[in-house]
């Protein structure tokens, strides 16, 4: 089972990308809401099928990002390192997850309700722009690996 962690850790640092294009109330919010969560190597972040429901930041550690096919044979679709999101596309996309997430080592997360980041994407132009371009980046790789996959 994953431990919740009670620790102080400065997530305006860890964070920094985020962090700096909120409001100092909307800090405040993610201060009261977020929420760091220790995993151990092969713990399951979330599943397939599991409904979104956090904004997910990898504050140590690596986590992969997978796929289960037929037979049950699990095929890796990224890695995530430290300071990257995760987990947000299908919350936006209003969807089940398509993948699975686990801890390739020991790992912390940082989880922020997606309900207050989209509640802050709906008012913040800027917020919103760091989400597209980041979805954007993950669509160019995933197009890539489509052509790779074909030639």
């Amino acid at each position: 089972m994953a431990k919740k962690s009670n620790d102080i850790i400065d997530i305006s640092s860890s964070l920094s990308e985020i962090w700096r294009i909120l409001t100092e109330d909307q800090r405040e919010l993610v201060r009261e809401s977020a929420e760091i969560v220790h995993y151990k190597k092969g713990q399951m972040i979330y599943v397939e099928e599991e409904q979104p429901s956090n904004l997910i930041c990898l504050l140590k550690g690596k986590v992969k990002i997978f796929k289960t096919g037929v037979g049950g044979r699990t095929q890796i679709i990224r890695m995530i390192r430290p300071v990257q999101y995760f987990g947000y596309r299908a919350y936006f996309a209003r969807e089940s997850y398509v993948t699975s997430a686990s801890a390739f080592e020991n790992s912390t997360v940082c989880l922020i309700p997606m309900e207050l980041i989209e509640d802050f994407v709906r008012k913040d132009g800027n917020l919103a722009m760091f989400f597209i371009g980041h979805l954007s980046v993950d669509l160019g790789i995933a197009d890539q690996r489509a052509v790779n996959l074909t030639q």
